[in-house]
C-alpha cells in the first residue's frame, strides 16, 4: 500500500511539473522582453516575443540571469529592436 501511494505521489508531482510550463508573451503578458525573462521560471518557461520593433530600457542588453529559458519570436525571422540614439537593428 505504501508503495502504491509513493508511486501515485511521484506521478502526480511529475505531471504537475510538466503542466506548469508557461508561455510568456511580450507585450501581452509583459511590456518588455527583460520583464518577461525576469518572470520566467528557470528551465521551464518560454518567452515568445510578438512581431514589432522594441525599443527602450528592458528591450536591449538583456540579462538571462543564468536562467535556462527559450526566448523566441512569434514567427521565424529576425527580431527588430532600436537602441537608444540609433536606427533600427536586426
Amino acid at each position: 500500500m505504501k508503495r502504491c501511494i509513493s508511486v501515485c505521489l511521484f506521478v502526480l508531482l511529475f505531471l504537475t511539473s510538466i503542466s506548469s510550463a508557461a508561455t510568456i508573451n511580450v507585450p501581452l503578458d509583459y511590456s518588455t522582453i527583460q520583464a518577461a525573462i525576469d518572470a520566467a521560471v528557470d528551465g521551464v518557461d518560454e518567452v515568445v516575443v510578438a512581431d514589432d520593433t522594441y525599443s527602450g530600457v528592458g528591450n536591449y542588453d538583456l540579462n538571462f540571469r543564468g536562467k535556462a529559458i527559450t526566448v523566441k519570436r512569434q514567427r521565424p525571422g529576425k527580431l527588430h529592436y532600436r537602441l537608444p540614439g540609433s536606427g533600427p537593428r536586426l
